[in-house]
């Protein structure tokens, strides 16, 4: 006679074996122009599992959108993982408007893979899956939500990546997504909220790059877009940018940087080493990190003509400014209190000669703060420089030019250095930035 207990294992075992019996039940595999699909009977959708037999001759892969089975219609919404990698053969990849995910490897080192179609109901495309590809173009759709890990690491065929208008589900792009691909430009909807370590790391075609405006509170991730050394356009008008992490683009050839009024932190050598001749840090950035804009004359530049710090900032990083411009004609703080900011923050810049100009209630607090001190010539600024050409009192008929300083005292011929000056001229006051190839 068996024992209570020995009863009541037996009982819960049954009842355990009953509840997974089903699940088994609902998962069929079949077989359709030799591609392998896993069904689910219960739900009624199956993923693709990849090919039966190994192809031995180049071919092209067309996801039907459904499948007539003995279990009735089923939709195909999903490429599993590891299903086509490092399939030599496949050259191009249709997926159907049903498809929502792309598993991860699932076409991993397909190197004559030089097409895809994603179709229109696409939301995630999954870890490395086309990592070491033979892709050339890809568009996505709007619907595109998550782009994982390394998802085109290394595709260096990778020339151009398009976001279908209307973009506003895509909240993350992984580490390393489009790393070491021949981008030569990208531009990201606003709706984007991470943009990964090393996301865009040596794309060495890189270049120029456009954050679309949004309203979320971006990160832009460590390395993000660095160490690309063709890049020298960028464009951050997305409103919504609101950290710029450590190293996000250094080692580029940007020449002019504007920062979104969002921005709140700059990281660690953010922009370290490259070719900075315009920099605009608009109101709003608390943090400026160490070596943040370090190295603008690493690359035979002559560095930045002017610094502006807008009165939000608090603290600047050791090495924040060192080595940005040979000609560096002034910097500006508009903060009433001088930010805390180490004897290093404007190492190998000529303070001696280059004057500082602070707010006029604020002039002798920065004569005695640290590193601050160390500028020979504090001047008082009433308002802020014009950065929109305004009309003045002048006769309108004069149509002489004029140059100033951005102290105001008039230059006799026009500049021939490079930096920030003031034109006058028939009437308008401009403020204008002479890069220096126009100088010499």
């Amino acid at each position: 006679m068996l024992r209570p207990l020995t009863i009541l294992r037996l009982s819960l075992f049954s009842f355990i074996l009953s509840m997974c019996l089903p699940l088994a039940a609902a998962n069929k595999n079949i077989v359709i122009d030799d591609i392998k699909f896993s069904i689910n009977t219960d739900t009624k959708v199956a993923q693709v599992k990849g090919r039966v037999t190994e192809a031995t001759k180049k071919w092209k892969l067309v996801v039907p959108s459904t499948l007539l089975t003995d279990w009735g219609t089923i939709k195909v919404t999903s490429i599993g993982a590891d299903s086509f990698y490092y399939d030599e053969y496949l050259t191009s990849v249709t997926l159907s408007d049903y498809t929502e995910t792309i598993g991860s490897n699932a076409f991993l080192g397909c190197h004559n893979l030089t097409s895809v179609s994603l179709g229109s109901k696409l939301t995630i495309v999954g870890y490395r899956a086309f990592s070491n590809s033979g892709l050339k173009e890809v568009t996505f759709p709007a619907s595109l939500q998550i782009i994982r890990q390394e998802a085109f690491y290394h595709s260096s065929a990778l020339k151009r990546v398009i976001f279908e208008s209307g973009s506003k589900k895509l909240e993350s792009i992984g580490k390393s997504a489009f790393a070491q691909t021949g981008l030569t430009s990208v531009t990201l909807p606003g709706c984007v909220k991470e943009i990964g370590e090393r996301a865009f790391w040596c794309c060495e075609s890189m270049e120029s790059v456009t954050l679309l405006g949004g309203n979320g509170k971006t990160v832009v991730g460590e390395d993000a877009f660095s160490n690309n050394d063709l890049l020298s356009t960028l464009n951050l008008g997305n409103p919504g940018i609101e950290t710029i992490m450590d190293g996000a683009f250094c080692g580029n050839c940007l020449e002019k940087v504007i920062l979104p009024a969002s921005v709140r932190t700059i990281g660690v050598g953010a922009f370290w080493s490259n070719n900075i001749q315009f920099l605009k840090i608009s109101e709003g950035v608390t943090t400026i990190g160490e070596r943040a804009f370090s190295d603008q004359i690493s690359k035979g530049s002559d560095g930045m003509a002017a610094i502006d710090i807008p009165a939000s900032v608090k603290s600047i990083g050791k090495e924040a400014f060192t080595f940005s411009g040979r000609n560096l004609q002034e910097v500006i703080c508009r903060a009433a209190v001088p930010p805390s900011a180490p004897e290093q923050a404007f190492d190998s810049n000529t303070l001696t000669s280059t004057p500082l100009s602070v707010v006029i209630p604020s002039v002798e607090a920065y004569r005695s703060a640290p590193t601050w001190k160390d500028f020979n010539v504090i001047k008082g600024i009433g308002q802020p420089i014009p950065t929109d050409i305004v009309e003045t009192e002048s006769d309108e008929e004069n149509k002489e030019t004029r140059w100033m300083d951005l102290h105001g005292v008039e230059i006799p011929h026009s500049p021939t250095l490079p930096g920030l000056y003031i034109r006058i001229s028939g009437g308008v006051t401009e403020k204008i930035y002479i890069p220096t190839h126009l100088s010499r």
